[in-house]
C-alpha cells in the first residue's frame, strides 16, 4: 500500500505519469494472480480510472470488488471486511507493488491458512500489504500505507487491539525519480493499450 509520486506540470508529464500509474497497476495485478491461488478481487474509490479496473479483471480474470467509498482508509477496511466475509481471511496489496516477490505472495496465503495475520513493511516505514483474519475497522482509523508513521501507528493501534503481525521483508517505496529508475531495471514496466 505505498504511494507513488509523480510531478507533473505539462500534458506530456501528466499523459507520462497515468502511463505509469497504469503500468504499476497491471505489472501488481499480474504478480498477485501468479502466485496467489485463491481469488482476487480489484478494489478502487469511485472515480477511479474504471476503464482500467475493467480491462484488467478481464485480461486477469478477476474480479471487481465494490466498497462504494472515497476514504483510503475507508477502502481498505470495506475491501478487507468484504473479502474476510467471502473467504474466512484476506489480504490486501496496493496496486503500485508489482516488484512484490511471489515467495512473499505466497507466504501471506500460508500465514493466513494457519490462522496468522501478516504486514508487508516498506523501506521508508509504511507497509504494501496486509492480511488479516478479522476485519477491524479501528485499526484503520490511522494514517494509511505510504506515511512514513503507518507501519508504526498500525503496529501501535494493532497492539492496543490486541492484533499480532507476522512479517514480510519489506519493500523500497515509490518516492521519488530514482526509485522508479530501479523499479524499471528490476522488472519492464509494459503500458496497456
Amino acid at each position: 500500500m505505498s504511494g507513488a509520486a509523480a510531478v507533473s506540470g505539462t500534458d506530456g508529464d501528466v499523459r507520462r505519469s497515468t502511463d505509469l500509474a497504469a503500468a504499476l497497476r497491471r505489472a501488481t495485478v499480474d504478480v498477485v494472480t501468479a502466485n496467489w491461488p485463491g481469488e482476487v478481487y480489484l478494489y478502487a474509490a469511485p472515480g477511479g480510472d474504471a476503464t482500467l479496473l475493467h480491462a484488467l479483471a478481464v485480461e486477469f480474470h478477476v474480479h471487481i470488488g465494490d466498497a462504494g467509498v472515497d476514504d483510503p482508509a475507508a477502502l481498505v477496511s470495506a475491501a478487507l471486511t468484504q473479502a474476510i466475509a467471502r473467504s474466512g481471511a484476506a489480504a490486501l496489496m496496493g496496486c503500485d507493488a508489482p516488484y512484490c516477490r511471489p515467495d512473499a505472495i505466497e507466504l501471506t496465503y500460508e500465514y493466513l491458512a494457519r490462522g496468522r495475520n501478516v504486514i508487508g513493511p516498506t523501506e521508508r516505514g509504511g507497509y504494501y500489504l496486509i492480511g488479516l483474519q478479522q476485519a477491524s475497522a479501528e485499526l484503520f482509523s490511522i494514517a494509511l500505507g505510504a506515511d512514513a508513521q503507518a507501519l508504526a501507528q498500525l503496529l501501535t493501534r494493532a497492539a492496543a487491539l490486541g492484533i499480532e503481525f507476522e512479517q514480510l521483508p519489506p519493500l523500497r517505496e515509490l518516492d521519488s525519480p530514482m526509485d522508479v529508475w530501479l523499479l524499471g531495471r528490476q522488472i519492464p514496466l509494459r503500458r496497456l493499450v
